[in-house]
């Protein structure tokens, strides 16, 4: 079921302490849902503070909310926000493959390329990402691991890919080309605006919406707090 603006808009404020934007318009709020609750996920540790997934689709949310002639607008389309099989086995780096920490990261995307496509390109601020150096199938998200990042970029995956696989190594997006000229379109127009290129990006699991208290606990949790 796809998630509403008003659970992702509390998910944003309350867990995240993100802020969440409503004027004027294209002000824009961008973020990415992380499905936790596929059905081979399963958490260990302690505190059951390690997540590990198992899939390789496009079975995560991007959304994006804003304002046009003052009135509300919102999509939300099937994406990643996982690296895929490929980048997990083989990541590149001694360090292991690098995922986005959940977290609201202001002014972390700006208007840029990602290879010969216009895309939303990390820039400037860090991302937080777990690391993970199994170089198994499995996705491991272990907070333990914990750095900063960067060049975990929102781009073009294809047009009604399937399987991720080498589309990221960490990256964020959808998997229709419809979806990611609507948010370069949308980025220009808040440049356009007068309010500049650069856009916050808020990362959530899809198990914190609904039940607000026991998100937050869950959220401070894996942050050790």
């Amino acid at each position: 079921m796809k998630p509403t603006m008003e659970e992702i808009k509390e998910a944003v404020v309350k867990i995240l302490k993100g802020t969440w934007f409503e004027d004027p318009d294209y002000n824009l709020n961008l973020g990415g849902i992380r499905n936790d609750e596929e059905e081979k996920a399963e958490e260990s540790g302690e505190e059951g503070e390690i997540l590990s997934l198992q899939e390789n689709t496009f079975n995560d949310w991007i959304y994006v909310a804003w304002k046009e002639g003052g009135r509300q607008r919102f999509e939300i389309f099937t994406a990643t926000t996982d690296p895929g099989y490929s980048w997990r086995k083989d990541p590149q780096r001694k360090d292991g493959v690098g995922s986005v920490r959940e977290g609201y990261f202001p002014s972390v995307y700006r208007l840029g390329m990602h290879g010969s496509r216009e895309a939303l390109v990390q820039n400037g601020p860090s991302f937080q990402v777990y690391r993970d150096n199994n170089r198994d199938k499995v996705l491991t998200l272990d907070p333990s691991t914990t750095e900063k990042g960067w060049g975990f970029n929102l781009h073009y995956m294809g047009d009604g890919t399937k399987y991720v696989n080498r589309w990221s190594g960490g990256c964020q997006g959808p998997n229709h080309k419809k979806d990611i000229d609507l948010i370069v379109s949308l980025v220009k127009k808040q440049r356009d605006a007068g309010m500049g290129d650069r856009v916050s990006y808020a990362l959530m699991r899809s198990s914190w919406l609904g039940d607000l208290e026991w998100a937050k606990s869950d959220f401070d949790r894996i942050n050790g707090l």
